[in-house]
């Protein structure tokens, strides 16, 4: 199976070609947001069906459009694989960038998620390794670099153990109830 992972919005220009208004002649602007718009559909489905408490597709899109259009604070990575002639969204991760754009920056993954169907081949350490390397070259081409990451998961999530082999964070808080009747654990990396 053949994984690839790509940045959902490439850069600021791109971001700004996906929210202007475009007229009919504009090509290129039509078919960046058709893409950003399909992909974001289907990071909301992913969601949907991974996270209980996002039961309302049109709300989980709703919140993914307003992530993306934080870029490049925010900033989605998709996970596809082909399918024949197809290509099709296999996961998703999202890196928050906390504090304001600083010299020694720190990054949470807030989100990340992989299609039920799809668990357990090796897409989600795939996407988070690339995505990270993703994170780190963006911080050194703009003269700065990573201090301290942030991951949230719950307590008992499978994904912790990769976590902490591929971004090297711990677990050092641990938050009773904090959804529901889970824990959630508060990882931290120091670079």
């Amino acid at each position: 199976m053949k994984i690839s992972v790509e940045r959902l919005i490439r850069s600021k220009d791109h971001l700004i070609e996906h929210l202007r208004e475009f007229c009919e002649d504009d090509q290129e602007t039509l078919r960046i947001a058709n893409e950003i718009s399909l992909k974001s559909m289907d990071i909301a489905e992913i969601a949907r069906d991974s996270f209980p408490e996002l039961t309302d597709l049109n709300k989980a899109n709703e919140w993914i459009y307003c992530n993306i259009k934080a870029f490049p604070r925010m900033q989605y990575f998709t996970a596809s694989i082909e399918t024949g002639a197809l290509t099709d969204v296999a996961g998703y991760a999202l890196w928050v960038e906390r504090g304001g754009y600083r010299h020694e920056a720190v990054f949470e993954l807030q989100q990340m998620a992989v299609k039920k169907e799809l668990r357990a081949k090796g897409i989600g350490s795939e996407l988070l390794q690339q995505s990270f390397e993703e994170i780190k070259k963006g911080l050194l081409a703009r003269g700065d670099y990573l201090k301290m990451l942030l991951v949230t998961t719950r307590d008992g999530n499978f994904a912790e153990s990769i976590y902490e082999k591929i971004l090297g964070v711990k677990t050092e808080i641990t938050v009773k109830d904090a959804f529901g009747v889970n824990d959630e654990l508060i990882m931290i990396g120091r670079y």
